[in-house]
């Protein structure tokens, strides 16, 4: 029900989080639409941000992973502080 026009701070927080990390079991129905006819494609979302991930840690291109750690951070670990890190 919601268009990729539609802004992300205008879409609830839960299709914010489906964006994001995707719909788990949840058949869905992509529409695409460009040309004459517009093209039906059926099954799971995986998310954008776990697609993202899947291709950097399977990533064998340097420049690739370069690009993509752009838009990554770390962060220290709340419970353990980093203490059980090899």
């Amino acid at each position: 029900g919601y268009l990729l026009e539609t802004a992300w701070e205008e879409l609830p927080e839960a299709f914010r989080k489906q964006w994001l990390w995707g719909t788990g079991d949840t058949h869905i129905t992509f529409t695409w639409r460009s040309g004459k006819s517009p093209m039906m494609y059926g099954g799971t979302f995986e998310g954008v941000a776990a697609e993202l991930l899947d291709k950097y840690k399977n990533s064998s291109s340097k420049p690739q992973r370069l690009a993509l750690e752009k838009f990554m951070r770390t962060q220290v670990c709340p419970a353990c502080e980093g203490a059980r890190l090899n």
